[in-house]
C-alpha cells in the first residue's frame, strides 16, 4: 500500500476515494496526525490515481464524483467481500 495524497479534511478524499473504487482502484482513508490519509492498495494503480487526483484537484465538485459516490456505496460490499 502506498501513501497518495494527505487531506485537511474528510470530505474531499472520501469523496474521491470513492471515484478511485468506481474506476477499480482499491484505496483506504485513514485519519494521520496531518489530517486524512489516502492510501491506494496496489502500487501498480498508483500512477493511474495520481493522474485522476490531479482531475479531482482541478474541478472536485464536478458531476462525477457525486454519481461515482452514489455507485460506490453499491460496489464496496461486493468489494470487501473480495478481498476475503
Amino acid at each position: 500500500m502506498r501513501e497518495l495524497a494527505t487531506f485537511s479534511s474528510e470530505g474531499e478524499p472520501r469523496l474521491f476515494s470513492d471515484y478511485l473504487l468506481t474506476q477499480g482502484i482499491a484505496s483506504q482513508l485513514r485519519e494521520g496526525k496531518d489530517g486524512w490519509v489516502l492510501w491506494i492498495r496496489d502500487e501498480d494503480q498508483l500512477d493511474p490515481a495520481r493522474r485522476l487526483l490531479g482531475e479531482f484537484q482541478a474541478d472536485p465538485t464536478h458531476d462525477r464524483y457525486g454519481l461515482a459516490a452514489r455507485e460506490a456505496r453499491a460496489i464496496r460490499p461486493i468489494a470487501l467481500m473480495a478481498r476475503r
